[in-house]
């Protein structure tokens, strides 16, 4: 691939989407446009870019395949992992970014990040990507109202910081059956090396202690998309708060008026029960496709 800085942004994701969420697709979008468009603006900024998709699907749509091929952007194809029962995605969306950063591992990047095959990013996000220093992980947004809550729409940081983070998510096993919240326990019990068992067992009494520490956590680890810079995103063919609730998430500007915007869901014992449904659901539609 051609290297022109050293800062990249891996673009990862099916290259036909239909969703699980709030913004399902139910004949599949095509995301090719999106990821040309994106790649297109990256270049402005002087990032680098790798598309990490799955083998299986781009064989299976050569249209898009073609299409991608004869603009010359960059792909990395994986294998889908084995061994692992991933009805929600959850491992394989974390494993295809390291497995991208591994592929990329004798280039210096001093800045990784990654952004949704299936999403549309201004250029402006990128001029503000472009301008960031710190040592936090950027992430897309949190949750008011729901502490432990991470987006993963986006993620950017150092290399090694973005490796930590990683690392901290490509588990087989889940502990928190909300995708967003397992991503913020994760990562909170990886760098302060806790034990999930004891942590749960506080999580789910309501402890004004974890609720603390997840927001001393946020201020010292985390730092958040602003709004400015979110609101453009287009989610397959629609803006991002035309799909979501604004008012439901914070971004970088709450965070810097009002810590207090963290808060603890109201009762985490019926959002667990709520989750594990969901998720339940999920596991029941995949095993009933294989049958």
């Amino acid at each position: 691939m051609n290297i022109i800085s050293h800062k990249v942004i891996i673009i990862q994701g099916p290259l036909m989407t239909f969703g699980q969420g709030p913004n399902n697709a139910l004949n599949g979008f095509d995301t090719s446009q999106h990821i040309i468009s994106n790649i297109k603006n990256l270049s402005k900024f002087g990032f680098d870019h790798l598309l990490v998709t799955w083998r299986n699907d781009w064989d299976q749509h050569p249209n898009i395949s073609k299409s991608i091929s004869e603009n010359k952007i960059n792909v990395l194809l994986l294998d889908y992992p084995i061994n692992v029962f991933d009805p929600d995605h959850r491992y394989k969306h974390h494993y295809s970014i390291r497995k991208a950063i591994e592929y990329l591992e004798e280039i210096p990047y001093q800045f990784v990040g990654k952004i949704r095959t299936d999403q549309l990013i201004p250029a402006e996000t990128f001029k503000y990507l472009d301008s960031y220093i710190d040592d936090k992980l950027i992430v897309s947004e949190l949750m008011r109202n729901n502490d432990y809550y991470v987006g993963d729409f986006i993620y950017y940081a150092r290399k090694n910081v973005l490796i930590r983070f990683l690392n901290s998510q490509i588990k087989a096993s889940i502990i928190h059956p909300i995708i967003a919240n397992n991503i913020g326990i994760r990562y909170y019990l990886n760098v302060n090396e806790e034990n999930s068992i004891l942590f749960m067992i506080k999580y789910l009494l309501n402890s004004s202690d974890c609720r603390k520490k997840w927001q001393n956590f946020v201020f010292e680890n985390i730092s958040l998309m602003p709004e400015v810079y979110y609101k453009g995103i287009v989610w397959r063919e629609k803006l991002i708060f035309d799909v979501i609730d604004r008012i439901l998430f914070i971004f970088n500007e709450d965070l810097n008026q009002n810590i207090r915007s963290i808060k603890c869901s109201q009762n985490r014992v019926i959002y667990m029960f709520y989750g594990y449904r969901k998720y339940l659901t999920r596991v029941a539609k995949v095993l009933l496709q294989k049958v």
